[in-house]
Parts: structure tokens; sequence; C-alpha cells
């Protein structure tokens, strides 16, 4: 059985009880299968495959996010970056600057520098990464442009994937990154009305007043 965060606890007991009744118990089983139901409608759901005797599909909660958190990207050495969960995006965006154009062995590779503190010029991350694609990007004002991807991993909520990012200079933006909704898809679900549920760097947690 995949477990995927809790709450879904009671789904995996439920099951297990209900296959480990005789064929004779259907009336049992049935009720087993209905408390399954009303157990996993409790959580936002996703469908999942198990790996249990019936190879049944099985409801498993997914993280709630906020409309912006804290993130992580690993390869690049961004540690922490805020950004923005957008699902009317449907790409992601990194603010880049300096970009610098690199061929390593017949393979291109890109150089740029990163402000990843929102409104903090001071700070800055230079990264590296192969161009994995330019694709023609239209943006929030109707603006058609082609801009470089990059694939790189993305860390949230305790678990790492690689998502596609388009680069490009965001210093007008209010975020140093956007998520769209490719790079959420079936990962987690996000609620517009709250913040930062996957934590915050402890530079950047508020104090509580004593």
């Amino acid at each position: 059985m995949i477990i995927a965060a809790s709450g879904t606890m009671n789904v995996k007991v439920l099951l297990g009880v209900r296959e480990c009744l005789s064929d004779e118990s259907n009336s049992l089983k049935d009720l087993l299968s209905f408390g399954c139901n009303v157990a996993a409608k409790r959580y936002p759901l996703a469908m999942v495959q198990s790996d249990d005797v019936t190879n049944a599909s099985v409801p498993i909660p997914l993280p709630i996010s906020g409309w912006r958190e804290w993130t992580c990207l690993p390869q690049l050495s961004i540690r922490s970056i805020k950004a923005k969960i957008d699902s009317g995006a449907r790409s992601s965006c990194l603010h880049a600057f300096d970009m610098e154009f690199l061929d390593r062995e017949g393979v291109a590779w890109v150089r740029f520098a990163v402000h990843p503190i929102q409104r903090n010029d001071e700070k800055v991350v230079w990264c590296e990464a192969p161009v994995h694609d330019r694709r023609l990007v239209r943006s929030s004002n109707g603006e058609v442009s082609v801009r470089n991807v990059i694939r790189t991993e993305l860390r949230i909520f305790g678990r790492t994937w690689p998502i596609d990012l388009t680069l490009n200079n965001r210093d007008a933006m209010g975020f140093r990154m956007l998520i769209g909704r490719e790079a959420v898809r079936g990962r987690f679900l996000i609620d517009s009305n709250r913040s930062y549920l996957a934590g915050r760097p402890k530079r950047f947690r508020k104090k509580r007043k004593s």
C-alpha cells in the first residue's frame, strides 16, 4: 500500500481488514468498502496505484499549499526562494539576469545570476544548467517572447521532483519565482486563502510577541 501523507491510515487499515475476510463475508466487505470511501472523502484526494493483493486504485491525500510558498532549487544551489503558486499560468519561471551561453562538449549550457530574496538586490546566486529547450511564452500582459528553458529539481513539502523553468528577468515582478500548473499537477492542491503551508526558513519566521 502506498501511503503519501498522514490521514490515509484509516483507509489502509480498512482495506487490510477487508482483504482478510473470506468470500462468505460479502456484506461485511461491502460495509468496509463504504468505510474506506467515507474515510477518504475527509481529505483532498489523488488516485494512485496501490501494491496490495487486489492491485486496486486507492485514494491518498495530496499536500495543500498556499498561494505563496518558500521552496528550494537544490541543483541550482538556491536553498530558499519565495514562489507564487499560480494555477492560471501554464509554465513556471525563475528570475534570471546576466545570462551567458556556453558550449560544453556540444551541449548548450546557460550561466545566469539570481536574486533569490524578494526586494533584495544584494544577495546573488550564480547558477549553471543545460539548456533544455527554447519556447514561446505569453506573459501576463499578453506579450510573446522566446525564453530559454532549463529542467531542474524543485523541493517543497519534503518532496523533490523535476520541473521546467523558463528564465526571465523578473525584477519588476513581485516574486522571483512563479510555479505554474504544469509543475504542480498531481503533486499538491492550492488554497488561495493561505500562505507558507510548507513552512518558512528560520531567518524569515516571524518572532512571537512575548
